[in-house]
């Protein structure tokens, strides 16, 4: 009897992080105003990298 319930909680608890595992991550959208050069687009740094256009 104690083994059973031991199995059925890990494995509960082997589903809950699995389902977990799967949640992607939530990215909020970056607009890139084209009428600015990329050195002036706060967006383009917020991503990290410039353009290829501005090296």
């Amino acid at each position: 009897m104690k083994r059973s319930m031991v199995l059925a909680g890990v494995a509960g608890l082997a589903i809950g992080f699995t389902a977990r595992a799967d949640e992607t991550p939530r990215v909020q959208p970056v607009q890139v105003d084209a009428s600015r050069p990329d050195w002036e687009n706060p967006a383009v740094f917020a991503r990290g990298k410039l353009a290829a256009s501005a090296t």
